[in-house]
């Protein structure tokens, strides 16, 4: 359905900018070992932190808002109801998410992945359940849109307090609302001024899902077969990555909790990305070989899909570096680390070699060859980024 599918990549995208809220968090509490903060403390910094995700949440909103009225405006008849229900529902969870995505980064400090891990699950499952349940009693597209977008929103909303509730023995979120208020009070010009850097850890997303967009329209020019199994697998690795760049975020806080020195921070982080190249290497190439079962199994053409899911394992081979080697770096160095290559890489590199691509003769090989060429460029500046970091971290160097 173009509607839905449109409500939810702009979603998406929301989401994708909120979770540099994330890392931010995990930034700001992070410590070295031997290093404690008094629960005064993190519970100030965590109201200063939720300032920011208030200010996250009413830009958050706004675009959402003026992105669908836009869309609503140019989309006519039925597509432009549809959007709208979806977008009704959804607004709620945009309003939610940037709050949601702080208490995300107190559990990760206190190593309390796994509830965080939990509340997410728990909170799909019950959308997922929820959605179904209204299956069942409608097929109006507009009922079933709207009846998806809220319950999404609900049960965001509930997995936040659910969160919240978990993480009270490490914050006084009493006192973090007062500072946050404070904060917004006295000095909202330098809270608005933080935001940038508050959500810089996810402003990759940006070239990245254009790219994928420009990329996906392209092969739909070949043909709809070629432009729906370029989506299709684009998606798959979606689901891939995502996870990974959540597990880099993890990796990075206890690289920074367990190491005494920077110079052991390079170390910790070298060892993490190579035992997980091991596995990259190992999934990318069996999803290679087996590449007609996988085919098979997400439903793809036998003439085309294994040529573009091989392509796609020959990504997967790269995600320890171009993933999790990025997202660490993005916690122990800065949060722009590496934003400027990823910015030039797609936007400077790859959407100019889809445009050519598009006015020579599109074809589904050309375009994820520029999709695999890109991915590659980008792992040899991650670890150059990492051999520089390397360097200025050793001892008597400044």
């Amino acid at each position: 359905m173009t509607a839905f599918g449109l409500a939810q990549t702009v979603y998406g995208l929301a989401l994708a900018l909120a979770s540099g809220l994330t890392i931010a968090t995990v930034g700001a509490l992070t410590q070295r070992r031997g290093s404690t903060s008094a629960r005064t403390d993190v519970t100030s910094t965590v109201g200063s932190m939720l300032a920011v995700a208030r200010v996250s949440t009413v830009a958050l909103v706004t675009l959402v808002v003026l992105t669908g009225t836009m869309l609503v405006v140019v989309l006519e008849g039925s597509t432009a109801r549809l959007l709208a229900a979806a977008y009704a529902g959804l607004v709620l969870s945009c309003a939610v998410v940037p709050w949601y995505q702080v208490v995300t980064g107190v559990l990760q400090v206190a190593g309390r992945e796994s509830t965080a891990l939990k509340i997410s699950v728990c909170s799909v499952a019950a959308s997922l359940a929820l959605a179904a349940g209204a299956r069942s009693l409608t097929d109006d597209p507009t009922v079933l849109v709207l009846v998806v977008g809220a319950t999404t929103s609900i049960c965001k909303l509930l997995g936040a307090l659910v969160s919240r509730r978990a993480a009270r023995d490490l914050v006084d979120w009493q006192g973090a609302g007062h500072v946050a208020r404070g904060a917004l009070r006295d000095d909202l010009r330098r809270t608005v001024r933080r935001l940038p850097r508050a959500v810089a850890p996810s402003l990759d997303v940006i070239p990245l899902m254009t790219t994928f967009a420009v990329a996906t329209a392209v092969a739909s020019t070949v043909s709809e077969e070629v432009g729906a199994t370029t989506a299709t697998v684009i998606a798959l690795l979606r689901t891939v990555i995502v996870p990974l760049k959540a597990f880099g975020v993890v990796a990075g806080r206890l690289t920074r909790v367990c190491s005494p020195s920077p110079a052991a921070e390079v170390r910790e982080s070298a060892r993490i990305v190579g035992v997980l190249l091991c596995l990259s290497v190992t999934t990318g190439v069996a999803v290679v070989l087996f590449r007609e079962p996988v085919a098979v199994a997400l439903g793809l053409p036998l003439h085309l899909g294994p040529a573009v899911v091989a392509v796609a394992g020959a990504q997967l081979v790269l995600e320890a570096v171009t993933g999790v080697g990025n997202t660490m770096l993005k916690v122990l160095v800065a949060p722009t680390a590496l934003l400027a290559e990823i910015t030039v890489v797609m936007w400077g590199l790859a959407v100019p070699a889809l445009v050519v691509v598009a006015a020579t003769g599109p074809s589904a090989g050309l375009v994820w060859g520029v999709l695999l060429g890109a991915r590659c460029v980008f792992a040899v500046l991650v670890v150059r980024a990492w051999w520089r970091w390397s360097r200025t971290s050793r001892p008597g160097t400044a």
